[in-house]
């Protein structure tokens, strides 16, 4: 389903200078709100990435601050080339140096090494492995991207909780219609309250995010 809902602008050339707008309001660090937003959207793909290469969820939340407050420092000074591949795709490759340096440095903290801590370094380090990382990580950041879309519809529509866990349900989770209408009491059929009408809704909120996120 999250396939049906991607979709390339025509007018490349016109999301290029919105993205390079974007990255001119992050790379001033005292925009609160667009700092807010950066981190909303990319924290989650960053935490993945940590409990994919087998962090606990304390150390997977460490990383990601470790990492963000990194980016704090670096973004100043960032310059956004199209040409060079999207922001996610340099993001990722960042954070999976970063996994190398925190899951090393882990390793020598006897005290709280994992025993398949080597083995996870050498698979961060292993050219199939960073491509089966990449093929992951986007296909994480379509969930990501499917997710802040209903989180934006829920803060600025009246469009009943429910329906949101529905849409999420469906779409994120991948779960099927009967499961959601089991665990969530539904009486009717999920494809009557979640209609249609919100599903445009949630395409054309995905539409402007994939216009307006570097």
């Amino acid at each position: 389903i999250i396939a049906t809902m991607s979709g390339n602008l025509r007018d490349g050339s016109a999301r290029d200078r919105t993205r390079a707008s974007v990255l001119m309001g992050i790379r001033n660090i005292a925009n609160h709100e667009k700092w807010r937003e950066f981190y909303d959207t990319y924290s989650d793909l960053v935490y993945w990435g940590g409990r994919h290469f087998g962090l606990d969820a304390p150390d997977a939340e460490d990383f990601t601050q470790e990492l963000f407050i990194e980016l704090a420092e670096y973004m100043p000074q960032f310059n956004y080339d199209p040409s060079q591949g999207s922001f996610r795709s340099w993001l990722r490759k960042r954070t999976r140096w970063r996994l190398l340096d925190y899951l090393r440095k882990k390793t020598r903290e006897i005290k709280t090494i994992s025993i398949d801590q080597p083995e996870r370094v050498d698979e961060l380090s292993d050219p199939s492995a960073r491509r089966a990382f990449r093929e992951l990580w986007n296909g994480e950041w379509e969930k990501t991207l499917v997710n802040r879309a209903l989180v934006n519809l829920l803060q600025s529509t009246k469009i009943h909780p429910r329906n949101i866990k529905i849409m999420q349900r469906l779409i994120v989770q991948g779960d099927s219609p009967e499961v959601v209408a089991r665990d969530l009491r539904i009486s009717r059929g999920v494809d009557d309250t979640a209609s249609s009408r919100l599903r445009d809704r949630l395409n054309k909120e995905i539409e402007r995010l994939r216009e307006h996120l570097i």
